[in-house]
């Protein structure tokens, strides 16, 4: 992700230079946010959506027993549905906001969207921290209702 952010920056300036566009200068952000967005969606293509390695990463670290038990986790069906659900979450709500901010360039004077624009990013970006927290945190008490009702050891 680091990279594709890096190649995007590097190709708004020079075509921000080359074109004069000001509009341009005002979306090149959204093709950054749609991007990852669309990396994000994209994921499900994959054996494990993106989610579940930042999830994982920030969970276990390198921690080699901790990455095993992450590991074990996905063979929950529970687990799985909670990594997609919040991957999904996540690609749809930056693909949303990177077209809202283009609409936002085309319809507000560009002062107005230097403002309004940075505003949308951050508010978004928090909006989806605070909605994986709660998610997460509502799925992980569920699955501990259901051990406890099941009479099975809760999971760790």
């Amino acid at each position: 992700v680091g990279g594709i952010v890096l190649f995007f920056i590097a190709v708004g300036v020079v075509t921000s230079l080359i074109s004069g566009s000001v509009l341009f200068v005002l979306i090149k952000e959204s093709f950054i946010t749609g991007l990852v967005g669309l990396v994000f969606l994209s994921s499900f293509l994959r054996k494990r959506p993106i989610m579940f390695y930042f999830a994982r990463q920030i969970g276990a670290g390198d921690d080699a027993q901790r990455l095993a038990y992450w590991d074990q986790l996905w063979e929950r069906p529970r687990f799985r549905h909670v990594m997609r659900t919040m991957t999904m979450v996540w690609g749809v709500g930056y693909v949303v906001e990177a077209i809202a901010r283009v609409i936002v360039a085309l319809i507000f004077t560009p002062g107005i969207v230097v403002i309004i624009s940075p505003v949308m990013a951050i508010g978004t970006t928090l909006a989806l921290i605070l909605w994986t927290r709660s998610y997460g945190r509502a799925a992980y008490e569920r699955g501990q209702r259901e051990a406890a009702l099941a009479g099975t050891a809760p999971a760790a």
